[in-house]
């Protein structure tokens, strides 16, 4: 029998203390664009978010949100920002932040009638064609 793995994940370890939200924002996004390609390339979408950090002193903290099912890169990139400025706490930098999608479902993402889901999905899909190609490095997202 085959067994679907149910949970993806991906941490970083970070080279230094960090306590600047944006460079960990850009640290999250890095993760989760891995953990949604990944997800996309098995037709899956997850219900649960848990978001990890990891303090200088070593203490270790997460938090974890139910999800309606998605693949979608900016809702979960809203929700895991969400999660992680309920974690932070600027008294000591960050060593390791980590993303972990669980509750993996196989399907499509609902289309709202009235959103431009079906253009993000063709989007999506093209973004993790040319990261497949070139690398995850290759294009990032803008931060506003």
């Amino acid at each position: 029998p085959h067994l679907q793995q149910d949970t993806l994940q991906n941490e970083q370890v970070l080279d230094k203390e960090i306590t600047d939200l944006g460079i960990l924002r850009r640290h999250l996004v890095a993760c989760l664009a891995t953990l949604s390609k990944q997800l996309r390339e098995r037709k899956c979408l997850c219900t649960k978010l848990r978001i990890k950090i990891r303090y200088a002193d070593f203490n270790t903290f997460s938090k974890e949100k139910k999800l309606t099912p998605t693949c979608n890169d900016s809702t979960l990139e809203r929700e895991a920002f969400g999660l992680l400025t309920l974690l932070y706490d600027r008294r000591q930098g960050i060593r390791l932040i980590g993303v972990q999608l669980a509750g993996l479902v196989s399907g499509s993402p609902q289309l709202d009638l009235f959103d431009q889901g079906t253009k993000n999905i063709h989007l999506l899909k093209t973004l993790d064609h040319i990261r497949s190609r070139f690398g995850d490095a290759a294009l990032g997202t803008k931060e506003i």
